[in-house]
């Protein structure tokens, strides 16, 4: 299936193209007349704009990282867990934040998700800007990190 054949657009990441070439479209797909094609129409468009949200985000994290990742998730997401240092230190203290090949790895998945998942008591942002203030000549998201600890902290 392309989605863009079906929504008579070329490729784009334009939201308002996207929206506009969807809502063109519809007229010709009524979810009560043809609802096989306003299905497909509907799909289409989403995921045009799921596209276009997941190159908005940036590259997705390395698949080595990825269990580290539901694991700062499980983390975040349990409010007990999000506001205990000690928590944060267990993760932080894991190989894969230490080694030298997935270091840079994880820190730039922990900065992308701390970008929108900012909820963190100071205590907590304090302990992440120590962690990464260890390493002063570390890589580059580590002195990103404390640029933007330090205007939380």
């Amino acid at each position: 299936m392309d989605i863009w054949k079906i929504l008579g657009i070329e490729k784009t990441d334009d939201e308002d193209a996207i929206k506009a070439a969807y809502l063109a479209r519809l007229a010709d797909h009524h979810p009560e007349e043809d609802p096989d094609g306003f299905m497909e129409l509907r799909s289409s468009f989403e995921q045009a704009m799921s596209g276009r949200e997941q190159e908005e985000q940036g590259p997705q994290a390395d698949p080595q990282v990825l269990p580290w990742m539901e694991r700062m998730e499980e983390v975040y997401a349990d409010f007990g867990k999000r506001i205990d240092p000690e928590a944060w230190k267990k993760l932080l203290n894991d190989p894969l934040c230490i080694g030298l090949e997935t270091a840079e790895l994880v820190n730039q998945a922990f900065l992308r998700f701390l970008m929108d998942h900012h909820y963190i008591p100071h205590k907590v942002w304090k302990l992440l800007a120590e962690h990464l203030a260890g390493r002063k000549t570390g890589p580059p998201s580590a002195r990103n990190f404390r640029k933007i600890s330090s205007t939380m902290c």
